[in-house]
């Protein structure tokens, strides 16, 4: 929405790309450039796990606002406590990195479950290795069956 004179106007995106132009043209065309200070505010900020790549199973903790879980198809589980403003590889050490499936027991938060395989099925599928359950939010894991499932 743009409002002018007081009246909105629906603008589409083609527009919206026409109005920022026509506002910044008119300084190149009297010869002034944006000065570095129009952009100092801005800065780069990574929003999610630097290499997990495509993810099919995320979780969060009910009595723990800020904590998340997230499971990448080809990296790993991965967990914020600060509502994802940074994110810890916690499965690292285990025999595979495809994650299809992530659950937090509802009776102790500290009991996070998972299935590795690929839920979601594609052209560059990764095979998983059964199911894992961390007993300490994630510090050590233990293979608890389905290891023949694949995905």
């Amino acid at each position: 929405m743009l409002i002018l004179k007081g009246r909105f106007y629906k603008v589409t995106g083609v527009a919206l790309v026409a109005l920022l132009l026509a506002g910044v043209c008119p300084l190149a065309a009297h010869g002034a450039e944006p000065g570095a200070e129009l952009f100092s505010g801005m800065h780069w900020r990574n929003i999610g796990p630097y290499h997990a790549g495509r993810t099919v199973a995320g979780t969060g903790v009910t009595s723990e606002p800020n904590v998340f879980y997230i499971g990448a198809v080809g990296g790993g589980v991965w967990k914020t406590d600060n509502a994802g403003w940074t994110w810890n590889a916690i499965f690292d050490k285990e025999p595979v990195s495809s994650i299809g499936a992530i659950a937090v027991a509802p009776s102790d938060p500290r009991t996070i479950y998972v299935g590795t395989g690929e839920a979601d099925p594609r052209s560059e599928m990764s095979y998983g290795d059964g199911m894992f359950k961390s007993a300490d939010a994630g510090k050590t894991w233990a293979r608890i069956g389905l290891e023949k499932t694949m995905q």
